[in-house]
């Protein structure tokens, strides 16, 4: 997959909002394709979290303690940005693939150097980052006040 069809994806995240394609295939870059059969983790819960995680093909199941979470997770969203914030936590859940699939990692010292030669970028993907965040933090809170 070429960083071009790669930036193609990531322009349909929410993450991403904002940014020009140029930008994005810069970006896409600086990553490696993970590539997942059915079954595999591409994260476990309690283990480290390699980077910043967005599905390019396929799908995945988010489930914590065996119950799931979200199911038929793809393009669009990402998973492991606790690993951008020097969290030494492990993962809070696990991601699964559900079919053949393939995402992008980008490790936290490669995307911060990326950031370095593209600050005016940083700012944007964390306004968007942190959007996402209260997003599902508002989720979380008004799924838990309802049970």
């Amino acid at each position: 997959m070429t960083p071009q069809e790669i930036a193609q994806i990531l322009s349909h995240s929410q993450l991403f909002h904002g940014l020009s394609s140029e930008t994005l295939s810069g970006l896409a870059g600086t990553g490696e394709i993970l590539s997942l059969k059915a079954g595999d983790y591409l994260l476990e819960s309690g283990q480290p979290v390699p980077g910043l995680l967005i599905p390019l093909s396929g799908s995945f199941q988010v489930s914590k303690k065996g119950q799931i979470l979200a199911d038929r997770i793809g393009r669009g969203s990402f998973f492991g940005e606790i690993s951008l914030f020097v969290v030494t936590m492990g993962a809070t859940a696990s991601v699964q693939a559900t079919h053949p699939s393939s995402a992008l990692l980008l490790k936290p010292k490669s995307l911060q150097a990326w950031f370095g030669k593209n600050a005016d970028v940083e700012k944007l993907f964390y306004k968007n980052l942190s959007a996402e965040l209260a997003r599902r933090l508002y989720s979380t809170t008004t799924a838990a006040t309802e049970s």
